[in-house]
Parts: structure tokens; sequence; C-alpha cells
């Protein structure tokens, strides 16, 4: 089991049951503390809460509780679950084409003021 599916595991064992839906789930700083685990690695394992319908993310707000596990999703939990999914994979590959042209233009305008 990969880190974020071990910090997945963790949030729905030991987290989420302590929330109704709705409400703000704790930050990552505050989970940083209860496991020990990189912010990256902790923004992967809400994710797959996200992916799996549990859990809404807001950019620059936080995550929220949609509905407990083993509880039934309805459809719109899917197709948000779905596109919340989508964005999110977009997201990465955005961020990981944006350092790789920052890794060309670097070198270029080190050239260019030699």
């Amino acid at each position: 089991m990969t880190l974020p599916e071990q910090i997945a595991e963790f949030l729905k064992r030991e987290i989420l049951p302590e929330y109704a839906p709705g409400d703000q789930l704790p930050v990552l700083w505050e989970m940083k503390e209860r496991f020990p685990a990189s912010t990256a690695s902790w923004v992967r394992g809400y994710n797959l809460l996200v992916e799996e319908g549990l859990v809404n993310g807001q950019h620059g707000v936080g995550y929220f509780l949609v509905r407990q596990p083993g509880s039934e999703p309805s459809a719109d939990d899917l197709k948000r679950a779905k596109v919340i999914g989508l964005l999110t994979q977009l997201k990465t590959t955005i961020t990981d084409l944006d350092a790789a042209v920052r890794d060309l233009l670097v070198p270029a305008q080190t050239s260019a003021q030699s």
C-alpha cells in the first residue's frame, strides 16, 4: 500500500467518523502532526478520498466531508468525484509541464546573460 493510500485509510478510520457531511476537515499541517508525511503525500491521500466521493476539496479553502465511508454515493456524488479526479490529474499535469518549461528556460536565460 502506498503512503497516500495509507493516509486515505487513516482518514477513513480515524478522522472522517468524527465529522458530519458538510463539515470542513482538519487542515494538512494539523494532520501531519498526527500522521507524519509530506504535504504532497497528504494531498494525494485526500485526493484519493475525493475520487471516492467521500471528500470535496476547495483550492485555498480545504477539504469537506461529502459522505461517510460505507454510505451509498448519489449519482451526483459519483459525477462530482469523477470531475474532481480529472481536474486533479489536469492540475498535476499542468504543474509538471510548468516545471519542465521553467527548466528549459532557466539554462537559456543563464546562457544569454553570459
